[in-house]
């Protein structure tokens, strides 16, 4: 099972560390979504409790591909900060990345690093809240399986690479002279690929390169991408199969196309308050392209716990139109 939000992390825990009672704190390392250890401190209210702590978080070995998430269960909010922040200042003495701090508190939970109400408000979130909410091809999005948001890059057979070559080996041909003729260029594009991403896609299906080398291509266009970005705010009942579909194409284009798909995957968690596979997407991206600009802003915003919402705010703060149009 990938771990892709807080709330998939809670509901896992008991049935990797078991009952865990009142006044704990869990220490959790995951390496691209996955739980890779863990570290159970009860009554951490008590001296003992908060030396275990320290020594809990600096026998960690975390590596460069992994992060940490501490989770506080407690009722007590001043006993859950005291404890989260202790393990960020022996996380920041031992260079451990946090990823995140959770106080878990009957069936609520908050991260106490944002600080933003409409997303993590003082009254917390429902631990058994549905995911998603709206419809996708008749089903419910939160009956849709699981995604596993792993983005690698799998292995062709011949006749699967010669199918990909074809599709992406013509150019783009864009209109030249009137600026409304480009914009409306860039509109159908967005267009396309949005039925695209909103549909079941796999690789059996007649067509598929085609749609591939549609997506691919109008994501390398700045404007088209954020035209893009921004229809995918706006729909939010499909985030989910679009997200799906976007780590399918990542996982079977030509190499210079996966950047700009993970950034464009990684805006569309984040518009989810995904933290854990936004961060997993950008570190991709940047592997991949370590000078892609939007990948690096996604970064930093990571990197100082900027809460979703400014993303999601900055986005609706230009529209469609202007998108398309660009800035100046």
């Amino acid at each position: 099972m990938n771990i892709t939000s807080p709330r998939q992390l809670i509901h896992a825990l008991p049935s990797l560390v078991g009952t865990i009672g009142p006044d704990s704190v869990l220490l959790v390392e995951l390496s691209d979504g996955q739980i890779h250890s863990n570290a159970h401190i009860s009554h951490v209210s008590s001296a003992e409790g908060l030396a275990s702590i320290d020594r809990s978080v600096h026998s960690l070995n975390a590596g460069e591909n992994t992060s940490l998430v501490a989770l506080a269960f407690t009722q007590n909010e001043e006993l859950a900060t005291s404890s989260l922040k202790m393990v960020q200042s022996c996380a920041d003495q031992n260079g451990i990345h946090i990823l995140d701090l959770l106080h878990v508190f009957g069936s609520q939970w908050r991260s106490i690093l944002c600080l933003d109400e409409e997303c993590c408000p003082k009254t917390g979130n429902p631990v058994d809240s549905a995911e998603f909410d709206g419809h996708v091809d008749g089903r419910r999005t939160d009956e849709l399986p699981v995604a596993e948001f792993q983005l690698r890059a799998r292995t062709l057979d011949q006749k699967e690479q010669q199918a990909r070559d074809e599709a992406f080996a013509s150019g783009v041909s864009w209109p030249l002279g009137d600026p409304r003729d480009l914009y409306e260029y860039r509109d159908t594009t967005v267009t396309e690929v949005m039925r695209i991403l909103t549909r079941s896609m796999d690789t059996l299906r007649r067509g598929f390169w085609n749609d591939a080398a549609c997506v691919g291509k109008a994501l390398l266009d700045i404007r088209s991408r954020d035209g893009v970005l921004r229809r995918i705010l706006d729909d939010e009942h499909h985030r989910e199969i679009v997200s799906h579909n976007l780590v399918l194409l990542y996982c079977v284009v030509p190499i210079e196309y996966r950047p700009t798909i993970a950034t464009v995957f990684a805006g569309a968690r984040w518009l989810e308050g995904d933290r854990i596979t936004t961060r997993h997407a950008i570190d991709v991206a940047l592997e991949e392209n370590s000078e892609y600009s939007l990948a690096r802003l996604l970064d930093t915003a990571l990197i100082h716990a900027v809460p979703h919402r400014v993303w999601f705010d900055s986005l609706s703060a230009v529209s469609y139109e202007k998108c398309l149009a660009g800035a100046a």
